[in-house]
């Protein structure tokens, strides 16, 4: 009877220490999209910027996005784009808490409705696509 208590203590031990571990991961990674608007606003010369989609959820090591924060920015003007997009991404990186542990922030960038580039940052490192 003794060994059937500790089992049951044991396993409701292990379920709370489980269950802390996992909503400390989470909410490490709670980054604000309305930080991620400002920045962007105060950083990129454009006509408008949209905020498109956040969502909340797991990450699997199979690609599959968990933390995601997707924005529209339309008619911008880049002299220099690959480098004002480093520049922005280390600005990200050095004002936002944890900003590298978003799996995903996602920027489209369109010109007269058409859509140019696509810039993704993933965990902290940056991928355009044209």
């Amino acid at each position: 009877m003794k060994k059937k208590i500790m089992i049951i203590i044991s396993g409701i031990v292990g379920f709370i220490l489980l269950n802390i571990f996992v909503l400390n991961q989470f909410m490490n990674k709670n980054i604000e999209s309305s930080a991620i608007e400002n920045i962007l606003e105060d950083n990129c010369n454009c006509e408008e910027i949209q905020f498109s989609i956040s969502t909340k959820g797991w990450s699997l090591n199979k690609g599959i996005v968990g933390d995601t924060h997707s924005f529209i920015l339309k008619n911008c003007d880049f002299k220099d784009f690959e480098n004002e997009m480093k520049l922005l991404n280390q600005t990200l990186k050095s004002e936002i808490i944890n900003f590298e542990q978003a799996d995903l922030v996602s920027l489209s960038f369109f010109k007269d409705n058409v859509l140019i580039k696509e810039l993704k940052i993933r965990n902290g490192r940056i991928a355009i696509n044209n």
